[in-house]
């Protein structure tokens, strides 16, 4: 562990200093860097302390602090998108869960079946109660994490002729699964799905077949992680780079190369903002989005905070993003 984590913050401010940050009202900055925390100041300044020519800049406590706010809006809007998304892909599978399995589809096997494309529902079904399976099974560690977090659901209290019952809320079977079920457990319960199931769900809600919608759907439940655990968005490169379908990449005006772009915040929020255009056609995030990235007071000075977030030059003047009305589907 880094020993300036234990230090007092004047001291840890003092250790910036001689990095070469500046500090206009050391007050001020003390104030903020005991709230904000060593680690996590740390990780923005490194941004500008690896910029080539950071000895020859003048980098302020106040640029580092206006990354800091910057990289908290982008997490709140990706956060505001994907909440849109995570409730439509909920709301229909456990509408599927329920029909073909029952209320108690979670304590059964067939939801959890790893052979996604090579057995539909009604050989799953069979497999299952024979207890023949093939080479993969079902998932027996997702099925007991989703099991546990839907019976540790916690009580609700409900009036029954004057008196006040407190009932745990297992008691509804899954109908209250959606509460308890992570967007990751969602991903992947989707992707266990028949794969006629995956097409209409994926049709129905975002006018997209299964092959491109389920690689979406895992990359976007990385990118809630980030954002729900506070980590950083801006200059991330992220594991997974979804594929772009030529609806998207069609409608852009810049000469860069999707795969410049697609694993950075920038080819993610084309997802969400696609996805988001399907479920709600008068959609303004993108919008809100637009003149965030257009408003330089919120924007630090001495980094290029775009490039790193990996909007390309030029984006701006892209259809797909300025078309607010225009209507794209993924044929």
């Amino acid at each position: 562990m880094d020993a300036d984590f234990l230090c007092a913050t004047e001291e840890q401010l003092t250790h910036f200093q001689m990095r070469g940050l500046v500090v206009e009202d050391n007050r001020h900055a003390a104030y903020y860097l005991a709230r904000l925390g060593y680690q996590r100041f740390n990780e923005y300044f490194i941004g500008f302390e690896r910029l080539p020519e950071f000895r020859k800049c003048v980098i302020t406590f106040r640029d580092v602090m206006n990354l800091y706010r910057f990289d908290r809006r982008l997490r709140l809007f990706a956060l505001d998108a994907l909440e849109t998304i995570e409730t439509a892909v909920k709301h229909k599978l456990f509408q599927y869960l329920i029909t073909e399995y029952g209320f108690t589809w979670y304590l059964r096997d067939e939801p959890f079946f790893k052979d996604a494309d090579q057995v539909d529902a009604g050989e799953r079904i069979a497999l299952c109660a024979s207890g023949t399976f093939h080479k993969h099974g079902p998932d027996s560690t997702l099925k007991s994490r989703i099991t546990q977090s839907i019976l540790d659901l916690p009580e609700m209290t409900f009036r029954s002729g004057g008196k006040v019952e407190f009932r745990p809320l297992s008691s509804f079977n899954s109908l209250n699964a959606p509460i308890a079920l992570t967007f990751g457990n969602v991903s992947k319960l989707f992707y266990y799905l028949p794969r006629r199931e995956k097409h209409e769900i994926a049709k129905e809600c975002f006018e997209l077949n299964q092959k491109n919608f389920t690689p979406w759907l895992r990359s976007l439940s990385r990118v809630r992680n980030l954002a729900a655990h506070h980590m950083r968005m801006w200059n991330v490169c992220y594991i997974s780079a979804p594929q772009l379908p030529k609806v998207i990449t069609d409608n852009l005006c810049h000469d860069a190369a999707p795969t410049t772009y697609s694993d950075h915040f920038y080819g993610h929020a084309l997802l969400m903002y696609y996805l988001l255009k399907q479920l709600r056609r008068n959609t303004q995030w993108h919008c809100r989005l637009y003149q965030l990235l257009n408003d330089k007071s919120h924007l630090p000075n001495g980094i290029d905070v775009l490039a790193a977030t990996g909007f390309p030059e030029g984006w701006q003047e892209s259809p797909f993003w300025s078309g607010a009305s225009a209507q794209f589907y993924v044929q």
